[in-house]
């Protein structure tokens, strides 16, 4: 009977919700959609607090998906209060579960420690009548929490808990499933095991095609999260294709401006700018930071300012790459814990500004120095290692320090091929190639350099096309008599 009050119930309010329209008779906006729900429940469904709770809890999570932190917070907030209403203790722990990684990037993270251990006392005490979606929502909440304190097998431990929990019920149909094994997908990630991450993300997107799902903003963000791993196996071209492809999707021509969501943008930017077409990511860039200002989304605002400082690198302006990157730094919550990989892309674009400014000392102690925090020599399979260790090497060679360079080249090069899908097709497995070569040529054994180039220089045209200017930088010490002249700044 429940169950049939609440499938009424939500079918009356997707009625009542689609008869919305905006100003002038326009459709709305996903973000005014959201918010015209949320008034909805609160207007028409005071008697229903159960049911404002499950509704509120999936707003929270539609809000974080469109990046409107604030609103995400009060959504939640919405929902814990009409689920103690309703004394559902599985409920009230779904609602204390939802969206922890708000809290963490807001440096709140004992706070959502505290209310996902109210809610694992409550599943506890509620025993077999704790509801799946409920266990599986607090198993992702305590991962990410594992995730923010950087114990690495708790969050593997959890992300495997809540995909199971799903899988020996059958629920393999549900949103619920599609969520969590988006999440393990971004945990194998994170943890250095792109393959399997994508092999997760494949999965997942063939499920929500055969499910009806192939034009939601769930299949969106899947195949985003894919582009996103065809660039780190050094798949750039391929990584820029697809991202391509979701923005027809979703707002018709690549070519027009701008009008996706910020983290879209984000990530169409960073491959326009992975492939050096630096005037066609701007814009993309420029977007994504609009819209995370807007929604107040720091981890977006902050990812991108990141890529801004890169983009300034690359166009020589340094002075404005020094203050972006300490914009960065000052807009850092006290709590940074959440924001390692922003802060080691900081460091690593301040070392490239002083090898830039030919301060090859300070930059070579610089690196060293972040090497040693990440675990290096012991540590060699680390993701934090797979965009500093080509850094090193580079910084070494031009410090005319051959040995070192060769050493870091190597593990570059190692690293890089271990990480590939296909390391004859790997931007990064080219790029460790091209130093590896400049190192053994440092060291008169040209002959081990230019095998080294001419491997290089296939990986790089299928990673970034032919005519881009690494492939032709590759061809050209390849073909080159004599050794060239390392001991100077290389190339970026």
């Amino acid at each position: 009977i429940r169950q049939a009050r609440r499938s009424q119930a939500a079918n009356e309010f997707i009625t009542l919700l689609l008869a919305e329209v905006g100003p002038g008779g326009r459709p709305l906006t996903a973000t005014e959609m959201l918010d015209r729900g949320r008034e909805l429940l609160q207007k028409n469904y005071v008697g229903s607090p159960a049911f404002v709770a499950e509704m509120m809890v999936l707003l929270a999570g539609r809000y974080n998906t469109v990046g409107h932190s604030d609103r995400v917070v009060e959504a939640r907030f919405l929902a814990e209060t009409a689920a103690r209403r309703a004394g559902d203790p599985s409920l009230l722990a779904l609602a204390l579960c939802a969206e922890p990684a708000v809290d963490i990037e807001q440096g709140r993270k004992e706070s959502a420690g505290l209310r996902v251990a109210e809610a694992r006392r409550l599943l506890g005490r509620a025993g077999a009548r704790a509801s799946l979606e409920a266990l599986a929502t607090c198993d992702v909440a305590e991962l990410l929490l594992a995730e923010a304190r950087r114990d690495r097998p708790a969050t593997l431990r959890h992300a495997r808990a809540a995909v199971q929990r799903f899988e020996a019920t059958g629920a393999t149909d549900v949103t619920g499933y599609f969520s969590v094994l988006g999440h393990l997908s971004v945990v194998l990630y994170n943890q250095g095991d792109a393959a399997g991450g994508f092999e997760v993300l494949q999965k997942l997107g063939t499920l929500q095609d055969a499910s009806g799902r192939g034009n939601s903003k769930d299949r969106i963000v899947t195949l985003t999260n894919q582009a996103t791993m065809l660039k780190t196996f050094g798949e750039r071209l391929e990584a820029e294709a697809l991202l391509r492809q979701v923005v027809r999707r979703v707002q018709g021509d690549e070519h027009a401006a701008p009008a996706v969501d910020a983290t879209l943008a984000r990530s169409f930017g960073s491959a326009l700018l992975g492939l050096d077409r630096h005037d066609e990511a701007l814009p993309w860039l420029n977007h994504a930071l609009t819209l995370a200002l807007e929604q107040n989304n720091l981890r977006v605002e902050l990812q991108v300012l990141g890529l801004l400082a890169v983009w300034q690198f690359e166009r020589s302006e340094l002075d404005a790459a020094d203050l972006t990157l300490a914009q960065i730094e000052s807009r850092l919550p006290a709590d940074r814990s959440a924001y390692g990989i922003v802060l080691d892309n900081v460091e690593r674009s301040r070392i490239r500004v002083a090898l830039r400014r030919g301060h090859s000392e300070k930059a070579r102690q610089h690196v060293d120095s972040l090497l040693a925090r990440m675990g290096w020599p012991e540590q060699t399979r680390s993701p934090r290692l797979y965009g500093t260790l080509p850094l090193a090497a580079e910084v070494h060679l031009a410090a005319g320090d051959a040995e070192q360079g060769a050493r870091l080249a190597q593990a570059a090069y190692s690293h890089a091929e271990s990480v590939a899908r296909d390391p004859r097709r790997s931007t990064e497995v080219g790029q460790a190639l091209v130093l590896l070569g400049k190192a053994n040529a440092q060291r008169g054994r040209l002959d081990e350099a230019r095998a080294q180039w001419r491997r290089a220089k296939v990986a790089l045209a299928a990673g970034l096309g032919a005519g881009h200017w690494r492939t032709l930088e590759a061809q050209r010490l390849g073909e080159a008599v004599r050794p060239p002249n390392n001991k100077r700044e290389l190339p970026n």
